[in-house]
């Protein structure tokens, strides 16, 4: 059965250098990730979300953290050190303040199924959440398959109900809109639950990270 990742729960596990070498499956949007951050650069999709927000993040840097499944670690100096593991589960946090805004971005990623979840979420200056990104990519075991993720992007209407400013899409390697991929019965429940669960009105406390990172 594959391991699905919730970013809002899971948020666990960080050690030893990743080497997604040790497997075949193609390179993931995680090992990306992790390469930007240690390169300092900012994720294309992150920028549009925060600009989508109307926070700017050009010039800012972010506060970093990751879990090994000790409690969170927050990385200064040692970017090297973002995204090791020696667990099959990572998780990693950056979270920028612009203005009294918070723009934050989280992984989560089962190395041993190849399953990644990222959530972007933008608060408000009172804290409380505005609009929220959240994917889930599936990377197949081998090359025989091709990766496959789902996406979709609400933000936060009249009344404070969330209302969807991306509907729910299937994505491709690079993020941009598949058809429907070739589903087994696991992925057809994953994608079921998947939908059913939108975003809750919560504030940037409840994401509970370390608080230096907030400040």
């Amino acid at each position: 059965m594959r391991r699905t990742l919730s970013v809002l729960v899971v948020l666990a596990g960080l050690g030893c250098s990743i080497s997604f070498g040790q497997s075949d499956r193609p390179k993931s949007p995680f090992s990306s990730h992790i390469a930007d951050v240690r390169a300092q650069r900012s994720e294309p999709a992150l920028v549009r979300f925060a600009e989508a927000c109307g926070v700017h993040l050009a010039g800012t840097t972010p506060r970093l953290a990751s879990d090994g499944g000790e409690g969170w670690k927050v990385v200064t100096v040692d970017r090297e050190s973002f995204g090791a593991a020696d667990s099959d589960l990572v998780n990693t946090a950056e979270v920028w303040t612009v203005k009294g805004s918070v723009v934050v971005e989280l992984w989560g990623a089962a190395l041993d199924v190849g399953s990644f979840g990222r959530t972007m979420y933008c608060f408000d200056t009172g804290k409380s959440l505005r609009l929220v990104d959240r994917m889930d990519f599936q990377v197949p075991e081998d090359e025989a398959g091709a990766a496959w993720g789902m996406h979709e992007r609400w933000r936060r209407g009249a009344g404070g109900k969330f209302i969807p400013s991306i509907a729910f899409e299937f994505i491709g390697q690079d993020e941009k809109p598949i058809p429907t991929p070739k589903l087994d019965k696991d992925d057809r429940q994953l994608v079921y639950q998947w939908k059913k669960d939108g975003p809750k009105p919560i504030t940037v406390r409840d994401l509970k990270l370390p608080s230096s990172l907030l400040k």
